[in-house]
């Protein structure tokens, strides 16, 4: 579904156990678009990738949340690309990895893009 909400849109999907959301906030002053899943797999890059093409960002944080018992979690065991490294355009910044009790993680990670750099 989707509606309004004070200065914003939020879209919802809901199948299952999974969902997505959506929120965009278009202000002159502070634009702000947050995207939100928990979609198994073993890496959210395409995803990303997807969600990056549309709203065009100049920065973006992703916020991965890691069990190890997850496809996901045993993907980053394996050193694999979960969301994490790389996307066109834009330039790691900063990347945080967090451990709250063994086999559960977060890994935060901020992106500019290029020429919003320079």
């Amino acid at each position: 579904y989707q509606r309004r909400v004070h200065g914003g849109y939020s879209a919802n999907a809901i199948e299952e156990k999974n969902y997505m959301t959506t929120h965009v906030t278009p202000e002159a002053h502070c634009s702000y678009a947050s995207f939100e899943t928990n979609m198994n797999g073993s890496s959210y890059s395409a995803l990303v990738s997807r969600v990056l093409k549309i709203f065009r960002p100049q920065r973006f944080t992703v916020i991965i949340f890691l069990d190890d018992q997850s496809d996901l979690g045993q993907a980053y065991s394996r050193q694999e690309d979960v969301g994490d490294r790389e996307y066109e355009g834009f330039q790691k910044v900063n990347s945080t990895l967090n451990e709250f009790e063994p086999g559960y993680k977060t890994i935060k990670v901020n992106f500019v893009h290029r020429q919003s750099k320079e």
